[in-house]
């Protein structure tokens, strides 16, 4: 276990497991757990751990599947160890997780409030040979969209800050928020094998996922005055330019603002909250070349 502080409900300290293989090779770290709500990450990071077999692996496999079980950490990343509970779980993790590992896998899904395309997030860090390993994790993984990001819009994540130390890293997002599926597990599941397989940490043929399309950018709309949230279109939906994505009302309908996909893209991400304040994030479109 890792000791970082008391917390309401618990006794400070973070569950972690490692597996040892029967021969030397790479660090391979699994988080999980960072946002409460994202249960299918929680429960593949579980899976990894109690499945692999230490005789049949490779290197050390670092698992921690749920990071912040009190509260749950967004943007505290890398923490501080003066600052709220939170941040001192964030640290804890930097120190004894992020700068042991070779590479990172950090499983997400959609939070509560949030519909959401299964994408996995190559974190672009401009180092060349760090973000080809990035990119070739991310593309194993399984799922039908890859986004590159870079990785100073990621600051304050896990993924974000271990991406900074130069480790290649990942964020993975399968799962509707609230939800345990089963095929969001197992698709989580089938991503960390082919990740490891990648990594010769295993043996054996990649499992094959979808056909995929890699995203080169993102457009994120976001409110301009307040009013009730009203999306006009659903996640993965093709849009063109010009197309309306959302309108915003007041609370007899009518519209106070209209907005129009800028780019072609697919939709990835919709806020579902229906009350928005002036700059409240609405829906984010993936942008191909």
């Amino acid at each position: 276990m890792l000791q970082a502080a008391p917390t309401f409900g618990s006794d400070g300290s973070l569950r972690v497991g490692i597996v040892h293989g029967a021969e030397s090779g790479p660090v391979l770290a699994v988080v999980a757990g960072v946002h409460g709500s994202e249960y299918a990450g929680i429960e593949a990071a579980t899976r990894l751990y109690r499945d692999v077999e230490a005789q049949r692996l490779r290197g050390t496999i670092i698992v921690v599947p749920t990071a912040n079980p009190a509260a749950f950490a967004a943007r505290v990343f890398p923490g501080d160890g003066g600052k709220t509970v939170s941040y001192r779980i964030a640290r804890t993790l930097m120190r004894e997780v992020a700068l042991r590992c070779d590479a990172l896998v950090d499983l997400h899904g959609a939070d509560l409030g949030e519909a959401m395309v299964p994408c996995v997030t190559a974190l672009d860090h401009g180092q060349g040979e760090g973000d080809e390993a990035t990119l070739a994790m991310a593309s194993v993984y399984g799922t039908e969209f890859v986004r590159t990001r870079p990785a100073s819009s990621a600051r304050g994540t896990f993924g974000g800050e271990v991406r900074a130390l130069g480790t290649p890293a990942i964020m993975c997002e399968l799962g509707a928020g609230g939800s345990f599926e089963e095929a969001d597990i197992d698709a989580h599941c089938r991503g960390l094998r082919n990740v490891l397989r990648s990594l010769a940490m295993l043996e054996g043929a990649q499992e094959p996922g979808p056909p995929q399309r890699v995203a080169i950018g993102e457009e994120l709309i976001v409110a301009e005055q307040g009013g009730v949230f009203h999306p006009r279109v659903q996640p993965r939906a093709e849009v063109r330019t010009g197309d309306v994505v959302a309108d915003v009302t007041d609370e007899w309908g009518t519209v106070l603002e209209r907005h129009h996909a800028v780019h072609d893209g697919v939709v990835r991400l919709i806020f579902l909250r229906r009350v928005v304040q002036p700059g409240n994030p609405l829906l984010a479109t993936m942008l191909f070349a």
